[in-house]
């Protein structure tokens, strides 16, 4: 017996029938402070060891064992100053007319136990208040979702989903693509975790979304886990907004001036009316590239940026359109297109429109020249006489 005490990889202590300390292992000894020795504990009443056990009632508990030999076990939580709670799992059985006691330090797995419990809880919370739908599936089936799922689709509670598959929730004209991406990803696939697909309501009708999902192992088993939005708004006001840029681009591209569509910062072109590629032979798609295309002369292009920058904030600042003054435009033949520039703010874009004044300024040119050649004429004529 004490060979096998002191093996033991728990804590054990030996009571005769009078509930007596026989005997303790070295494990044993380790609920008691280092100054103390077995000698200190043997022949001792089990209440002057641990005086507590009479009122809490563990003592007749233990006399109960000696006398009926039934054991009994028990999980004790015991204060401890200077390592908070620790927790015990106390086996009592009967040894000869005497009383066996194994004690186990159960203290991480009860902390382990309580925090999955808590980790449970507030999974549970985030679960049910989740504004996105959220299920669990084994096999394509569906094992628990939540609340926003149900609404979502369109069914009052969880057992009008039991035993269904997911993709009785899809869109028939996506099963074909789901259910690859299903194969690919039991393959072993990298197949992405988000894509958009459409969702069928229990009332039949379709509806977009966006799809989020992950698979994990448990019990041997795989589960799925799917995130999904509605996001038939959000599609709603994509269409709406391609429609937009669609008739818009339709306007500018009919426009007689050329046009561009720049950001706020005035750094990104995003477009470019088809009367600007006609008149320029070129354009670019950032501010910087089309001023090095539009004015190569490094003198001049500086020239051109610093007047410039104060007309566009001009712009911003007062949500109307100016005039940012005339420019000499280098085209893709090299020749010189002459422009007045002019700045408006609409939708959150600038709008830079080109009014091509060469032959203008041509013919104002020549008329100065016969102005001058007319004056010349007069003079000589003047004189002659």
């Amino acid at each position: 017996l004490r060979s096998f005490m002191e093996a033991a990889t728990e804590s054990f202590f030996l009571f005769d029938k009078g509930l007596n300390c026989l005997m303790i292992n070295k494990v044993g000894m380790g609920f008691f402070p280092p100054e103390t020795r077995p000698e200190d504990l043997i022949g001792k009443d089990i209440l002057d060891i641990v005086p507590s056990l009479k009122e809490s009632g563990r003592y007749d508990q233990y006399k109960k064992v000696i006398e009926t030999g039934e054991p009994f076990s028990a999980d004790d939580v015991v204060p401890d100053s200077k390592l908070g709670e620790v927790y015990l799992s106390i086996r009592a059985f009967k040894v000869g007319d005497g009383l066996g006691m194994l004690i186990s330090d159960i203290t991480e797995r009860k902390q382990a136990e309580r925090a999955l419990r808590e980790n449970e809880i507030k999974f549970r919370v985030i679960f049910e208040n989740s504004v996105d739908a959220i299920g669990v599936s084994k096999s394509g089936i569906h094992s628990f979702v939540n609340s926003a799922y149900l609404a979502l689709f369109g069914y009052a509670d969880m057992d009008e989903l039991t035993g269904k598959p997911i993709l009785d929730l899809i869109a028939p004209s996506e099963h074909g693509k789901i259910l690859d991406n299903i194969q690919r990803r039991a393959k072993g696939e990298n197949i992405p975790a988000m894509y958009e697909t459409r969702g069928l309501q229990k009332d039949g009708s379709e509806f977009d979304m966006d799809v989020h999902v992950a698979t994990y192992g448990l019990n041997e088993e795989n589960h799925t886990l799917v995130i999904m939005r509605d996001i038939t708004e959000k599609k709603q006001a994509e269409r709406a907004l391609r429609e937009s840029e669609e008739k818009t681009r339709k306007v500018l591209d009919t426009a007689v001036f050329p046009v561009a569509v720049v950001d706020t910062q005035d750094e990104k072109i995003f477009y470019w009316s088809k009367s600007a590629y006609n008149l320029f032979g070129h354009t670019a798609s950032t501010t910087d590239a089309w001023y090095k295309l539009a004015y190569p002369d490094p003198e001049y292009r500086q020239q051109v940026i610093e007047s410039w920058k104060p007309v566009v904030e001009k712009a911003l600042k007062l949500k109307k359109t100016v005039m940012a003054g005339e420019y000499q435009v280098t085209c893709k033949d090299g020749s010189v297109r002459i422009c007045e520039l002019y700045v408006s703010f609409v939708a959150e874009n600038l709008i830079i429109t080109f009014d091509d004044i060469t032959e203008r300024k041509q013919r104002e040119e020549e008329k100065q020249q016969i102005e001058v050649h007319l004056r010349q004429q007069q003079k000589l004529e003047s004189i002659g006489t």
